[in-house]
């Protein structure tokens, strides 16, 4: 599971990790541990491309929403286009 992956590359640096919560069950958690953001970065930098993480300082943060841009940001290939295809309109899409 990808949170004992992410667990165990904090633990490998050294991190105590002091908390693992659910922020939407099975697509976003938020991990607590001791160490500097610099040093828990730098441990999870082998989970880029497995899952989107963000290291920062617990107070005064706020989760409200999230607005990304899916295609070829998030993902790695055009959605819209792929829909559009299975549809037969990719050409009229795409343009």
């Amino acid at each position: 599971m990808i949170l004992d992956e992410a667990g165990e590359c904090l633990g490998a640096a050294g991190l105590k990790v002091t908390d693992v919560s659910w922020v939407e069950m099975a697509s976003a958690a938020d991990f607590t541990f001791e160490g500097t953001i610099a040093e828990g970065r730098a441990a999870l930098t082998e989970m880029t491309g497995l899952a989107d993480v963000v290291v920062q300082h617990a107070e005064n943060r706020e989760k409200k929403m999230l607005i990304s841009d899916m295609d070829s940001t998030m993902i790695q290939i055009e959605c819209i286009d792929e829909l559009a295809d299975y549809a037969g309109l990719k050409e009229q899409i795409a343009d």
